[in-house]
């Protein structure tokens, strides 16, 4: 509850003494108040202050228009004005702008915002006022420059993340091991298919507001495996003529081979919209192709002859074609994507003939930049279904053809290391087919 001291300020009420009087206790009552709040005074703030409390001539004060005052006789005395001041804690106050500025009280007085309530607490304000001050001082991190850049430009990120299970198709017809007894092939490369093969695959998509987009992909997959062994029958097997790396060996016993092979590849392309389903594609892309074959022969005595080949394919080129959307319906939508391109094959194989009962072991190297115009297709549909607003799950069929590669199986016939010293040359007329499924994600920002 407020407290109010009433001034009757006019004639006839309190004589003029008695006016001045009081007046002089207001003053040194606000100056105490205002001491109680203010730092330590100065001599020069004393001696001011003292003047003004001699001073015979009597202050002006400002009042808010007030009612006319009616005496106790009822009648109305024009000539008497009046000033009511509240006295309200500082607790009751307000800061609207800051603790540096001023704030008005519930009576209208002004007073410092280092006297009010601050309603967030002292330690919140000066928190979120010392973060203000840090982020107006210091640079935008790189992240935050992105995410501006990002949301000005009205782009879409898409990241892909794929599980491919791969199989390699078996290399092209080349007779390795004949019966001794027929001359019938018992063992052909052809029969060289892979067991299951695994790897990732990584896609990271930026499409602009018009559908124009670029792609970065990578994928891996490696260990496609083939192991073939015969059963021992004693000089039951011929190597196939016209021979193997230069040996015309006849009459073994056994015989077993092992291929491996591996590819990786990464490309980037550009992406033009050319209707709502269809969309034209141009880039660059790089693929290596690994294969390594061990063919091992069982003599008489239990001597074993090594014949071995080792290839690496690095293909660089550019390559175009187009995607597509095939279906779309509530829950599915199948998109399909072909491309393909011509490139220039950097090869070089490293091959090993060991006969321990005729004193050979000799390696080969042998390598050639460009060794031929190789071919990479790719094809693929797939199944995308919806899981929330940003993430979808893949499903689908992927293909790789590769063409003009130089294999394994291939270099037995173009290299004689029985020969001193070995010799030969590269053969790039091989080719396989990659493919499977693949599973994954999709994920949008």
């Amino acid at each position: 509850m407020s407290v109010s001291l009433r001034l009757m300020l006019g004639g006839g009420v309190f004589p003029k003494v008695s006016k001045a009087l009081l007046t002089g206790l207001a003053l040194t009552a606000a100056a105490g108040l205002t001491a109680s709040h203010a730092p330590a005074a100065t001599f020069d703030d004393v001696d001011e202050t003292e003047s003004v409390l001699l001073n015979e001539s009597e202050p002006e004060l400002t009042a808010a228009p007030q009612p006319v005052a009616e005496s106790p006789s009822g009648e109305t005395n024009s000539g008497a004005s009046s000033a009511e001041m509240t006295i309200s804690s500082c607790t009751d106050l307000s800061c609207t702008t800051g603790l540096s500025e001023s704030c008005t009280g519930a009576s209208g007085q002004s007073c410092s915002c280092s006297e009010c309530r601050d309603a967030d607490g002292l330690i919140n304000r000066i928190r979120s006022h010392h973060a203000g001050k840090m982020i107006d001082s210091d640079p935008l991190g790189l992240v935050q420059r992105l995410g501006r850049l990002h949301d000005k430009s009205g782009a879409c990120w898409s990241g892909r993340a794929d599980l491919l299970l791969l199989w390699r198709n078996a290399p092209g017809g080349q007779p390795l091991i004949t019966d001794s007894a027929t001359g019938n092939t018992i063992l052909d490369a052809n029969q060289l298919d892979s067991a299951l093969a695994a790897g990732p695959r990584f896609s990271l998509f930026r499409t602009d507001t018009c559908g124009h987009a670029w792609e970065a992909t990578y994928l891996r997959a490696f260990n496609f495996r083939s192991q073939t062994t015969l059963p021992t029958i004693a000089s039951g097997y011929d190597i196939a003529p016209p021979g193997i790396l230069g040996d015309q060996e006849t009459q073994f016993d056994g015989a077993s081979v092992n291929l491996g092979s591996g590819i990786q590849s990464f490309e980037l392309n550009r992406y033009h919209k050319v209707s709502h389903n269809i969309r034209l594609l141009g880039g660059f892309r790089w693929v290596e192709w690994r294969e390594s074959a061990t063919l091992t022969t069982a003599i008489p005595f239990g001597v074993s002859d090594i014949h071995q080949s080792n290839v690496m394919n690095s293909l660089y080129g550019g390559q175009i074609g187009f995607d597509a959307t095939v279906l779309t319906t509530n829950w599915l939508r199948v998109d399909t994507v072909m491309k393909g391109g011509a490139y220039g094959n950097n090869v070089a194989a490293n091959s090993l003939l060991v006969k321990p009962d005729a004193g050979i072991d000799q390696p080969f190297s042998i390598a050639q930049s460009p060794a031929s115009c190789g071919f990479v297709g790719e094809l693929g549909f797939t199944g995308v279904m919806p899981i929330t607003n940003c993430l979808d799950f893949r499903f689908g069929y992927f293909g790789l053809w590769l063409q003009g590669l130089a294999q394994p199986t291939r270099q037995f016939l173009t290299q004689d290391l029985a020969a001193a010293p070995p010799t030969g040359t590269l053969d790039t007329r091989g080719g396989t087919v990659v493919q499977g499924l693949s599973l994954g994600l999709e994920g949008r920002w």
